[in-house]
C-alpha cells in the first residue's frame, strides 16, 4: 500500500452505511423521476485488484439495498468479474485505447482481455436483466486526449464497439487534464504524458460528433 487506511469488510459496511440517510432509497418512485442516485461508487486504482474483498463488501451492502456502481478498466478475470454481477448496478468501464499495439503503449497492457470482458459482461448482463427484471448497465467512460485517443480513425473503431452493447446507458466524455500530473510524479517519479496539452470543449466537441454515428447516449 501507498497511503490509504486498511479496513475489515465489516469496518468498511459500517462506515459506508454511515451515509444512508443522506441517500434517497433508489427503489422508491420518486427516485425514478429524479437524476440523484444515492449509493456507492468502487473507485481506485482498479477495485477489481481485491475482487474476493470488493466481492464481500458489495454483498454485505445489497443487504442494506445500496445501489452499487464499479469504475473498473475491466483488466480483471471474467470470472471475478461475473461473480458480483448479482450486486453491481452499474459498471462505469474505461475505454483507454481501441488500437492493442497504442494500448500498451500507453497502459503497459493488451487491450485484449478488457475488450473481451466488455462484450462477455454485457452478454451475461442481458441474460441476467431477462431472468430478473432488472436494468443492471454499462458506461463506457473515455477519456479525450489531443492527438492520441481522438484520431477520426481511433473514434470510429471505439464508435463500432461500443455500438454493439445492449445495456449501454451513455458515453461518459472526459476531457484529458493534467491536473494530477505532479500527484503523479510524486508517486511514480516521472509523466509519460508530459507536454500532451489538455482537451480543449472544441475537442470534445468533435468526439461526440463522430461518436453520434454511432451512439446516441452522452
Amino acid at each position: 500500500m501507498r497511503g490509504g487506511t486498511p479496513y475489515t469488510v465489516d469496518e468498511l459496511v459500517e462506515e459506508v452505511l454511515k451515509n444512508k440517510p443522506f441517500w434517497k432509497n433508489y427503489e422508491t418512485e420518486e427516485l425514478k423521476k429524479s437524476p440523484i442516485k444515492g449509493g456507492v461508487t468502487f473507485s481506485g486504482g482498479e477495485p477489481m485488484m481485491q475482487a474476493e474483498f470488493l466481492a464481500a463488501v458489495v454483498k454485505e451492502l445489497k443487504k442494506h439495498k445500496v445501489h452499487i456502481a464499479i469504475d473498473t478498466s475491466a483488466n480483471a478475470s471474467f470470472e471475478e468479474i461475473s461473480s458480483i454481477v448479482e450486486y453491481v448496478d452499474l459498471w462505469m468501464i474505461s475505454i483507454k485505447q481501441m488500437f492493442d499495439a497504442i494500448h500498451q503503449e500507453l497502459v503497459g497492457v493488451s487491450n485484449k482481455k478488457i475488450l473481451s470482458n466488455i462484450l462477455a459482461l454485457d452478454t451475461l448482463l442481458t441474460e441476467y436483466n431477462k431472468k430478473h427484471k432488472t436494468n443492471k448497465m454499462i458506461r463506457h467512460r473515455f477519456v479525450i486526449i489531443p492527438k492520441i485517443t481522438d484520431t477520426p480513425e481511433h473514434l470510429h473503431e471505439l464508435g463500432k464497439f461500443v455500438k454493439q452493447i445492449q445495456n449501454l446507458e451513455k458515453v461518459e466524455l472526459l476531457p484529458y487534464s493534467t491536473i494530477g500530473r505532479s500527484k503523479w510524479i510524486e508517486l511514480f517519479g516521472e509523466y509519460h504524458l508530459e507536454g500532451v496539452p489538455e482537451a480543449t470543449a472544441e475537442d470534445v466537441a468533435k468526439t461526440k460528433e463522430i461518436l453520434a454515428n454511432y451512439v446516441t447516449r452522452f
